[in-house]
């Protein structure tokens, strides 16, 4: 997984290097360009990828059939145990969290950086990442998902959020933000995301059940896509009303402040989730909880 992400990271930096500072006066250019790259490599991957063989699937609840039947068993496999409720409210919890990053452009522009410099920075940030999430993989791998995911998030939250608040009260020249960015991102950014990006799918592929991976998966996506929803409108929502308190140019510098009230919660749930992986089990000996057909969620 660790190297799949570096092939992305490469990608990233490529893009941000030599092309994102044309997006504002080649746009279309720039996303033709980019669907005929979705088109054949995904076209490649249809031709050249081959499935195995899969058991059948699992009885449906009560011994009922069609549609609405499989859609109750797919519910309660999936949300019977509190255990994965901690993932899915943490995954809600981060989408919504994660919703203004839609604006994240616009924040960079608000503390006085150019195109060009924001794609330096994202460059720079993708190869420090292609680095940085090979050895996260590794340290996944040798201490668990879980703990290296708690650690970034903890991380997160006490140092790099707060490093972002910064330029609510400091306004240097765009040299100098540029600068402090690039090490920010470097040192900082990469690192700390690498850590995060261990809960998607190397934790995934560790506290999921094996033979329902797959609907656990699309689950963990369906509370994604939802709090993605969310947090994108009510994220323009909070920088309009701060836009009325301090004005067009400094609303969106707030950016970081709504990532800060998010991702405490999210530290919560993923410490509940860590609690919970040590109660069915944990490094020696966890078993995914089966789903419970029993009346309601077991808390």
């Amino acid at each position: 997984m660790a190297w799949f992400r570096c092939i992305a990271s490469l990608s990233s930096a490529i893009y941000s290097f030599f092309i994102f500072q044309y997006a504002g006066t080649h746009s279309t250019e720039i996303l033709l360009g980019a669907a005929l790259v979705y088109f054949f490599g995904f076209g490649l991957m249809c031709i050249k990828v081959t499935e195995g063989d899969y058991p059948p699937p699992p009885p449906l609840i009560h011994g009922k059939s069609g549609p609405w039947a499989g859609i109750q068993t797919y519910g309660r496999d999936c949300h019977s145990h509190s255990h994965y409720w901690y993932q899915w409210i943490w995954t809600l919890l981060g989408s919504v969290g994660g919703g203004v990053n839609i604006f994240g452009l616009f924040y960079s522009l608000a503390i006085g950086l150019n195109l060009k410099q924001i794609g330096e920075i994202n460059g720079s940030s993708s190869l420090a990442n292609m680095v940085c999430v090979f050895f996260a993989g590794w340290l996944a791998d040798r201490y668990h998902p879980i703990r290296i995911v708690i650690v970034g998030n903890i991380l997160g939250w006490l140092v790099l959020t707060p490093c972002s608040m910064i330029w609510l009260f400091w306004h240097p020249s765009s040299e100098t933000v540029f600068w402090i960015r690039l090490v920010q991102t470097v040192l900082l950014a990469a690192p700390i995301g690498a850590m995060c990006a261990m809960a998607d799918p190397p934790l995934l592929m560790r506290i999921f059940p094996r033979d329902r991976y797959g609907q656990f998966c699309s689950t963990n996506f369906l509370w994604r896509t939802i709090g993605g929803i969310i947090g994108g409108s009510v994220a323009g929502i909070f920088l309009d009303m701060v836009t009325g308190c301090v004005g067009k140019e400094r609303a969106y510098l707030y950016i970081p402040v709504w990532h800060f009230v998010f991702g405490l919660p999210c530290l919560i749930c993923v410490i509940l989730l860590y609690r919970s992986w040590k109660k069915y089990g944990g490094d020696e000996a966890y078993v995914p909880p089966i789903p419970d057909y029993g009346i309601g969620p077991h808390f």
